[in-house]
């Protein structure tokens, strides 16, 4: 299996991936209904938000296995050495295969490196609603480590409420 991630990035001014493919990527996770779990706060309501959002990260790309295009991947409030990780399988790449795509791109982030060769990070950290067992169990299956559960953490913008949310994060290893 051959995992490549497709960073957005603008090269003399020309992005690495177009607004309309981000847009087209919008379209898939929602035709797929993985917007849905992944944008459980609906802070990304449409297309335009979703480029907005891409373009914004630290680091955003498009993950391809074997030449397709199965996820999407991106990283924002990175500060100290640490960012925060929004990850979204497509729902086509379920199944078989899948948790191995999730430990590649994992190895991958964790392990980016800036100019001068140093890790860019020490720590990639997310949250899950608490009643998204699959969501726990997958970040478990990559490698990630699931701490105890925050109550009203997350907003859940389907049931207009705050829910309990469990904060993951994944390192290179602990003793570091």
């Amino acid at each position: 299996m051959k995992v490549e991630l497709w960073p957005y990035v603008l090269i003399d001014g020309v992005p690495s991936l177009r607004d309309s493919q981000l847009g087209a990527l919008y379209a898939r996770m929602a035709a797929d209904q993985t917007l849905a779990v992944m944008n459980y706060e609906g802070q990304l309501n449409d297309a335009a938000q979703f480029i907005a959002a891409a373009k914004a990260a630290a680091y955003f790309a498009l993950v391809r296995r074997d030449g397709a295009e199965v996820a999407v991947v991106w990283l924002n409030r990175y500060e100290l050495r640490r960012a925060h990780l929004h990850f979204c399988v497509f729902a086509e790449a379920w199944g078989a295969g899948s948790v191995a795509l999730g430990r590649a791109v994992m190895e991958r982030l964790i392990n980016l490196r800036g100019p001068q060769g140093a890790f860019s990070l020490d720590v990639i950290w997310g949250v899950i609603p608490q009643s998204n067992i699959n969501a726990a169990r997958y970040v478990q299956h990559c490698g990630g480590k699931l701490c105890a559960p925050i109550p009203n953490y997350v907003w859940c913008a389907e049931r207009q409420r705050c829910e309990p949310g469990v904060v993951f994060y994944y390192t290179r290893n602990e003793e570091d």
